[in-house]
């Protein structure tokens, strides 16, 4: 089951078209991913009292259909943990009629505030100070698979391939990284 939480779009969050500011998607998504942690018993001072704290490391944001004040919908929230540092959070803004009008797709981490790196497993740590792990979903690792699709071997949030290496054997940006797309497996290298 797909956790999600209901939102009513407010006045305040609207732009001169008349709907909601694309800002504001992020806030939305944001408020759900807090709201899915907190169910799982992860709250903010518990996560800071055992020195992590998640962060986001891309997100991109596929707008479907618009949403206007007053509009009712809500923000769906899954986790998906992988072998390596990173997980990705799959997102929906789905109005009450059923109509999809945003998918969020978040590449995430966990971050130790002390060292200020990532720290390899994050779905093993939420899981280890969560009170209701089950809620995070099933550990997906298998060794051998980072977060490129084994399939493609392309980043599942932004369809790149993986970045060339340069001579020095370190990751590059790839030909779409020059319009400030990155690469997975750059992200990753760069933490």
């Amino acid at each position: 089951m797909t956790f999600s939480v209901p939102v009513t779009v407010r006045g305040y969050e609207l732009d001169v078209q008349g709907h909601v500011n694309q800002a504001v998607y992020l806030q939305y998504a944001e408020h759900a991913r807090w709201e899915f942690l907190l169910a799982a018993g992860l709250q903010a001072d518990k996560l800071v009292a055992a020195r992590v704290g998640p962060v986001v490391l891309e997100s991109t944001i596929k707008y479907r259909r618009e949403l206007r004040g007053g509009d009712d919908f809500r923000v769906t929230c899954e986790f998906e943990w992988g072998s390596g540092k990173t997980y990705r959070i799959r997102q929906e803004m789905i109005r009450t009629d059923d109509t999809l009008s945003a998918e969020v797709a978040v590449i995430g981490g966990l971050l130790d505030l002390d060292a200020r790196r990532l720290l390899a497993d994050p779905g093993g740590r939420f899981r280890e100070l969560a009170t209701n792990p089950e809620l995070l979903g099933p550990d997906r690792r298998q060794a051998g698979t980072a977060n490129n699709s084994p399939a493609t071997g392309r980043c599942p949030v932004s369809g790149n391939s993986p970045p060339r290496e340069n001579f020095r054997g370190q990751d590059q940006v790839s030909e779409q990284g020059r319009s400030g797309d990155i690469g997975c497996r750059s992200l990753r290298s760069a933490i």
